[in-house]
Formats: structure tokens, sequence, C-alpha cells
């Protein structure tokens, strides 16, 4: 079987197991991925129910600002500091919006929060 799939892929033997596990970690980031954007648009509906619109147009304005800089940059710098670069980027935002909520949550407990998403 797995000389035939290497025949119809034109991929190598050697090339057959590196390819094979970079196709599996794609798969699973994309498949992660869609269901990660449907249940957040779920929770975000349930909490804001006419935002939606809004926030997809600011992900796009987002995704094209940063899309340019990273272009600009790319001629500017090596390839790994600037996925290094944007690792840590990314993985800094993630820790700052974590401890955005974790202080959020002790200066005003949950309860006594508005809750935005009623009427």
């Amino acid at each position: 079987m797995i000389p035939y799939i290497e025949s119809a892929l034109n991929v190598r033997r050697e090339e057959f197991r590196p390819s094979s596990l970079l196709f599996l970690y794609l798969f699973l980031v994309i498949g992660c991925y869609i269901m990660g954007q449907a249940v957040g648009d779920a929770l975000f509906l349930s909490a804001f129910p006419t935002y939606l619109p809004h926030v997809i147009v600011a992900t796009a304005l987002a995704v094209g600002i940063f899309t340019s800089v990273y272009i600009r940059l790319s001629h500017r710098l090596r390839l790994e500091l600037l996925v290094i670069g944007s690792l840590l980027f990314f993985g800094l935002g993630f820790v700052g919006v974590g401890v955005v909520r974790v202080v959020r949550q002790t200066v005003v407990p949950p309860d006594a929060a508005p809750n935005v998403g009623s009427k």
C-alpha cells in the first residue's frame, strides 16, 4: 500500500514519513481551527448577538494589517527571527489576555459584573 501511495504522490521513500507527519499535523491544525472558529462564533453570539459582523470585519482588517507588516519585515529580517518574533508576539498576546481575565475577575467578581448579553 505504501509504495502505491509513494508513486501516486511522487514521494521518495525517505520523504514518506516526514511528509505523512506534516500532512497529519496540518490536518489536525486545520480541523482545530475550524472547530475553534465554530465554537468561538457560538460563544460570541450567546454573549453579543448583534456584534458578530463587526467582529468579523475587524478581524479581517487586523489580519490585513498584520500581513502587510509581516511581508515588509520578511524583506528585512531572516526567516528564523521573523518566525520566533511572531510566535513571541502572539504568545505574549495570549498571556496578556489571560492576565487581564484574571485581574478582571479579581477586581470585579463575575456575579457583580453586568450581564452584557441580556437585554
